[in-house]
């Protein structure tokens, strides 16, 4: 059958082709140009007009030789797209080609043939883009289609910058799309680029467009939707930017933190994580991204808020822990403002303020550190607070834990000093410092030194010290405490500040009442090199609170404190001796104070008898007040019908050891020989008559001395009645006959019996 009958038939019955083929009739790897010339599309004219049912007939026409060509290639002929579009173009010209092969969109079969030859065609011959995006958008193709007909992908020698070209296109034609009142979300748009060329390939094409300006916030919108809805695209993204040298701050602008969905927290601790491991690998390629600019990021990226819901995210990550606090106190510490924000957050989600206090930028440094100090401890100690009263434990051991936990054993010190600024802090202060110190008394140096340096007064010093807290070993922590108090108040007295005796006082009864400062004082009696520090205050605590004498009495018996210890501490120490000359007023107050150390002594003594004697009180009077004092006190001490006995003893030994001073004492009081007998310490039991004779001259020299003094008053019948009322008429009488065998004393025997006063 000749060639020319065979391409009759085949112009005629087209339908045919397929079969002549099949029996050898036609090559089967005639070229495209070949069956071109062998349909009836050969001879016809390109067209010019708008006439539709000519362009239809060229377009069935086509369609035919197009359909033989497919055939062919079916039939194992090997027939590129090139050469199907180099006849195409070079029969038809440029725009025919393109509007035949969009109108081959209308057999469903031809689909994914067309859209490749329409991506040839555009890569092949650029300028036709924006015709074929005019005509799809002219009958209004999806633009999840039109991207399937631009060469996105498709490599060439120039591909990156034809990617963009393309792409950007793209993009304009889904806003002129959607400007035309249709729908095509972002949502449609991360899935075309999907369908397009898988998961990784969206992550280039959108890279690319980074070399846009005007692109970059819809590219970083689009890659946090992509990235939301593929997670598993998200290591690709970060290794192309890695590659491409992309700092962790635009990084952060194409992740899906922050963005809605059904479980955005577990979406988002994801992402900020692998988020810090960018940052880490981009770090270790010799790159600079500081931790500031970490919290520049996120604060960029979500506003003042979100950085602290992504980072309490990371605290589901026990390995990122370090990093969230250095970074929250960074964050908090740049934007001051966000602290409510940070422990409202906090609160709801039940965070332990020790946690929270590792999240405070409490002693870091800035230009302003203490002030920031202050403003952020005390915002944590209202989170305590909050965290309490929402019927949660923490207590103030924690607190003080907590507080050492975050910066060793001096910063809480300095923490608590800031506070001072805060009256309404005060006093929570130093409840805290005295847990403080007695947990770890080895910064109770490092607490004095600092409160030096800021001149603190020892009295708000002392609120400090944990004095009279309860432990396991209250009473050797209180002396240590107590003692380390009084060295840091020489150190501020000698800096030329002034705190006296009288304020040691005052701060002592401030810090525990009444009874406490003697307790504490008493405990200082372990020291021996503070005693006499201690006589000197207890004298002027109880001289200025006279209801503490019996307290401090009874503690003074309770820890069996010698009498003669005791009377170091009583008032009367502080006064000076006084004599006859003083008035009555005066000796009345000696006497009283006198009167309470010896009622100590009456109670030591049933406590512990026969250790504090006669002779122990009459030494301890004389050695303190002098004999003039102690006469006056024992003699008045007599006037007691119970003490009578016990007075004219104490007055016996005191006259048998300070004879002179006694009497000159008792002279100068106008003491009547009549009281003076009283005190001639005569044993009746035990002395000879010669020992009492020697005893009573004593008191026959005091009779002459005040005999000359009160101008003779003092008769002999008064003489002889002191002896009778002192010893008795019988006694009297034995003595006088002692005084007959006795030489020398014949004139006073025969003066005694001469005025021996008659029996009735």
């Amino acid at each position: 059958m000749g060639d020319s009958f065979k391409q009759l038939l085949g112009l005629s019955y087209p339908e045919l082709l397929p079969e002549m083929i099949k029996r050898g009739w036609v090559k089967a790897d005639m070229s495209p140009a070949e069956m071109y010339y062998w349909l009836p599309i050969s001879g016809t004219e390109r067209l010019t007009t708008s006439d539709m049912e000519a362009w239809e007939d060229v377009f069935r026409k086509l369609y035919d030789w197009f359909v033989w060509v497919e055939t062919s290639r079916a039939s194992g002929n090997v027939v590129s797209g090139g050469a199907i579009l180099e006849v195409l173009v070079k029969q038809r010209g440029q725009q025919e080609a393109m509007k035949f092969l969009l109108w081959l969109r209308c057999k469903p079969d031809t689909k994914d043939r067309l859209y490749s030859l329409l991506q040839l065609l555009v890569m092949k011959y650029p300028t036709m883009l924006q015709g074929l995006l005019q005509s799809c958008l002219a009958e209004h193709i999806s633009p999840e289609e039109v991207l399937r007909m631009i060469p996105v992908g498709v490599k060439d020698d120039n591909e990156v910058l034809t990617d963009v070209f393309m792409i950007k296109v793209w993009f304009e034609y889904v806003d002129f799309f959607r400007d035309s009142d249709r729908v095509f979300s972002d949502d449609a748009i991360v899935e075309a680029l999907v369908q397009k060329s898988g998961q990784q390939a969206p992550i280039n094409f959108l890279h690319w467009l980074r070399r846009e300006d005007d692109m970059k916030d819809r590219l970083y919108s689009l890659l946090q939707l992509l990235v939301m809805k593929y997670p598993t695209m998200l290591q690709g993204l970060l290794q192309s930017c890695l590659a491409e040298h992309i700092s962790p701050e635009e990084v952060l602008r194409m992740i899906p933190v922050g963005v809605k969905d059904d479980n955005e927290v577990l979406t988002d601790v994801f992402m900020i994580k692998a988020w810090f491991e960018y940052v880490d690998f981009f770090r270790d390629s010799d790159r600079v991204f500081s931790d500031d600019a970490i919290v520049e990021a996120l604060v960029q990226k979500s506003g003042q808020q979100a950085p602290i819901n992504f980072l309490h995210w990371l605290r589901r990550e026990d390995d990122m822990k370090d990093r969230l606090y250095s970074l929250l106190q960074l964050l908090v510490m740049k934007y001051p403002t966000m602290l409510q924000g940070l422990l409202q957050s906090c609160l709801a989600e039940h965070i332990s303020p020790e946690e929270v206090l590792r999240m405070i930028p409490v002693g870091v440094k800035d230009d302003n550190e203490v002030l920031t100090d202050v403003f952020m401890i005390k915002a944590w100690f209202e989170y305590v607070d909050f965290f309490r009263d929402s019927d949660r434990v923490f207590s103030d051991d924690a607190i003080v834990e907590a507080l050492v936990q975050k910066s060793g054993q001096q910063a809480p010190i300095n923490f608590l000093h800031w506070l001072r600024r805060e009256d309404d802090m005060k006093d929570r202060l130093y409840s805290l410092l005295q847990l403080l110190v007695m947990k770890y008394p080895t910064m109770l140096q490092g607490l004095l030194q600092s409160c030096l340096a800021e001149h603190i007064s020892p009295e708000e010093v002392f609120r400090m010290i944990p004095v009279g807290v309860k432990d396991d070993n209250e009473v050797l922590t209180d002396v240590f405490m107590i003692k380390a108090w009084f060295e840091y108040v020489d150190f501020f007295r000698d800096s030329d500040r002034v705190f006296s005796d009288d304020a040691i006082v005052e701060a002592l009864v401030q810090k525990s009442g009444q009874q406490a400062p003697i307790n504490f004082l008493h405990w200082l009696r372990r020291e021996d090199d503070m005693k006499d520090r201690l006589y000197s205050l207890l004298q002027l605590l109880v001289m200025k609170y006279p209801t503490m004498l019996q307290g401090l009495l009874q503690s003074c018996l309770a820890e069996h404190i010698s009498p003669e210890e005791v009377f170091r501490v009583m008032p009367i120490v502080a006064m000076k001796r006084i004599t006859p000359a003083d008035n009555k007023y005066v000796w009345r107050d000696i006497i009283r104070k006198l009167k309470d150390w010896y009622d100590y002594v009456k109670l030591f003594q049933h406590v512990h008898q026969n250790v504090f004697n006669d002779n122990d009180v009459v030494k301890v009077l004389v050695d303190n007040r002098g004999v003039s004092e102690a006469m006056v006190f024992l003699t008045l001490l007599g006037r007691d019908p119970n003490l009578k006995d016990t007075s004219d003893r104490m007055r016996q030994l005191l006259m048998k050891t300070h004879p002179k001073e006694m009497l000159e004492s008792c002279l100068m009081a106008d003491r009547s020989p009549d009281e003076v007998i009283w005190m001639i310490p005569i044993s009746l039991n035990h002395d000879t008559w010669i020992e009492i004779d020697k005893e009573l001259r004593v008191w026959y020299g005091y009779v002459i001395r005040f005999r000359q003094k009160a101008g003779n008053e003092y008769t002999d019948d008064s003489f002889v009645g002191a002896l009778v009322q002192r010893f008795g008429a019988e006694w009297v009488e034995q003595y006088i006959s002692a005084l007959e065998n006795i030489s020398d004393t014949q004139a006073l025997a025969d003066v005694l019996h001469r005025h021996l006063p008659k029996p009735h």
